[in-house]
């Protein structure tokens, strides 16, 4: 017998914070959902109708919506919560002893519960899966899922039986949840192909990366707007003897499609070293800032390529060996003056 069998376990699901009422009155489902428009399903059946009010407030048991409709009419129940889990206005959670310890939110628009019946197979932790503090909660989170659980109070201890591969897990008071939410995989299951070549880091970054993600900015997102002023476009000017670099020739530019057609890679370096107008039209063409423009919240400005939000924050130093007209040495490109500044105490850093 479990050590977990004696604690009342119980799955509940209810409408999330965006919705304002659910109600039930003249064969219609109303679902009030705020700063948007209302959801109303048609429904002649009056225990369905039920089921679906039953989910405002604290929600209901998942089981009883389950079993609500009439025998042969289980799938009209899922379908509805379907249509409800479409725009992310469910969530499920988990109560033992009556105290609820956790709570499953979906993050993106893929995410669909699974309402079958509970499998006998021995399950563990999907690899995708990880633990992360929030506070005073614990975030179990997957590359595999768009979907995220809320641990507190005994859910965190309960974490430890979660994470070993030998765990019945079965008897786990979080196992339904955590089937349910697709954050496990059966013990003996043999990995697709296409999944065994994804890297544990790739696969997490993949996902939050994909356009799904709806209930939060990931990314260039201003959280510290109010906390921490925009740096500058232009970094500080750096310490050392200048170096100015001759105007580049508009006119000897080939055309583009000319240019890829004709490039290749190679390792055969060219013996005669490189000189301050090829340097400078090189790096006038991919470096170089044309203008700084008023952004809101910070400066932006223009490159010959593109950047997410016209950001370019990236800084060019060239580290130089052999060139014409140029002492060994690190320098940083000037991308606003064109020119390039030698730091000091550099050139040691050289042997050849």
């Amino acid at each position: 017998m479990s050590q977990h069998d004696e604690i009342p376990v119980e799955l509940w699901i209810r409408v999330n914070q965006d919705v304002e009422a659910v109600t039930a009155e003249a064969g219609v489902v109303r679902v009030a959902v705020r700063d948007w428009r209302a959801i109303e399903f048609k429904i002649p059946d009056a225990a369905t109708r039920e089921a679906l009010a039953s989910l405002s407030d604290n929600g209901a048991k998942l089981q009883r919506i389950l079993d609500s409709c009439p025998l042969g009419r289980e799938i009209d129940i899922r379908f509805y919560l379907g249509r409800l889990e479409r725009p992310r206005l469910l969530e499920w959670a988990i109560t033992v002893g009556g105290d609820e310890v956790a709570m499953l939110e979906a993050t993106g628009n893929g995410f669909r519960l699974d309402y079958g019946p509970l499998p006998e197979a021995r399950f563990r932790l999907c690899r995708f899966a990880l633990v992360r503090r929030d506070g005073d909660k614990a975030i179990l989170e997957s590359g595999d899922r768009t979907a995220r659980m809320r641990l507190q109070g005994e859910a965190i201890p309960l974490l430890r039986d979660v994470l070993t591969d030998s765990a019945d897990l079965k008897a786990h008071p979080l196992f339904e949840l955590l089937w349910r939410g697709g954050f496990l995989e059966p013990l003996d299951a043999v990995e697709p192909a296409a999944k065994r070549c994804w890297e544990f880091h790739d696969r997490l970054f993949h996902q939050a990366s994909r356009g799904f993600h709806e209930t939060e900015t990931l990314g260039g997102n201003y959280r510290f707007e109010s906390e921490f002023p925009s740096p500058p476009a232009r970094k500080p000017p750096m310490q050392g003897e200048i170096v100015s670099l001759p105007e580049p020739k508009v006119g000897d530019s080939q055309p583009l499609a000319k240019v890829m057609l004709r490039r290749k890679s190679g390792r055969d370096y060219s013996q005669t070293p490189i000189g301050l107008e090829a340097l400078s039209s090189f790096l006038s063409r991919v470096a170089r800032v044309s203008q700084v423009m008023d952004g809101d919240p910070q400066e932006v400005m223009t490159r010959p390529y593109p950047a997410a939000g016209s950001l370019h924050e990236l800084e060019y130093y060239l580290a130089v060996g052999r060139a014409e007209d140029l002492i060994k040495g690190l320098y940083h490109y000037d991308s606003h003056g064109h020119h390039l500044v030698r730091l000091a105490a550099s050139a040691g850093q050289w042997t050849r």
